[in-house]
Order: C-alpha cells, then sequence, then structure tokens
C-alpha cells in the first residue's frame, strides 16, 4: 500500500473514498491530466463529493490526486474573473482542512504545485489584472490541462 493510500485510510472523513487511478474524477476532468506514467499514478478520490454531507454549505475542492509518492490537490472550476474570489474561498477551504483533518496529506502534498486549478473551459481571465494578482499571491493558477511528466 502507497503512502498516499495510508494517509487516505487514516482520515475517517474520506475513508473508503479512494479509487484507483483516475477513477474518482469525472470523465472530462480526467482528460485534463496528461502526460502521466500509470506506475506512478496511485489513485484518486472525490473529495467534494466524499465530504459533502458534512460541509454542505462549504466551498469544497474537488480531487485529490496521489502520484509519484505525492498529494496533488485539484480544482476543476471556470476560470473568469468572477470565479476568482470563489476559487481562493476553496483553496483556503482545503489548506484549513489539511491542517485540522490530514496533516498526513498536507505532509504529503507536492512542494512545487500542491494546488491545481483546472479551467472547465476557456482560461479567461487577463494576466495583469487584479484578480490574476490575487491568484498569483494565494499560490494557485488557472490551467487548462496538468501534465505530470515533470513529476
Amino acid at each position: 500500500m502507497t503512502e498516499f493510500r495510508k494517509e487516505i485510510d487514516k482520515i475517517p472523513e474520506i475513508r473508503g473514498c479512494f479509487m484507483a487511478g483516475l477513477q474518482a474524477l469525472e470523465r472530462d476532468h480526467s482528460k485534463k491530466v496528461r502526460d502521466y506514467k500509470n506506475d506512478k499514478l496511485e489513485g484518486s478520490l472525490d473529495l467534494d463529493q466524499c465530504v459533502k454531507s458534512i460541509y454542505p454549505n462549504s466551498n469544497r475542492w474537488d480531487y485529490i490526486i496521489g502520484y509519484n509518492s505525492k498529494a496533488l490537490f485539484v480544482e476543476v472550476h471556470s476560470a473568469q474573473t468572477g470565479e476568482v474570489t470563489t476559487m481562493i474561498k476553496k483553496l483556503n477551504w482545503l489548506k484549513d482542512w489539511l491542517n485540522t483533518k490530514a496533516p498526513g496529506l498536507k505532509k504529503i502534498k507536492d512542494k512545487q504545485t500542491p494546488f491545481i486549478w483546472l479551467s472547465s473551459s476557456k482560461v479567461d481571465i487577463p494576466r495583469y489584472s487584479s484578480e490574476y494578482k490575487r491568484l498569483a499571491a494565494a499560490g494557485i493558477i488557472p490551467k487548462s490541462h496538468l501534465s505530470l511528466k515533470k513529476n
């Protein structure tokens, strides 16, 4: 059993939500994850669905992917300037959840890009806008897809 799976199983709120490969991701969402090696893909879970009943009114994060002994936190959401505040709320919720409920997952998060915003369609946030700067300061920039080649 991988470290990723062990950490998932330690957390009562998400125990039982683990799925092999990218099966926890909606089909259209899994297509946004590219350039990965199957032997490094440790599994995934749909965090949003898993904790929805516990945090029904929160801005919950979508997914956690285990890859190459690291945890990656992926949110698929429209990337428009009007969504920046929501995304920052989602990121803050996730960071708080990691600190209070999942310190083991926090410990194995990818150090370079642990929090990944995948745009559900076109990225429509001007690069030099105040919204883009807020996102950069928060540590999250929208992307059209996730390439795991570097990991």
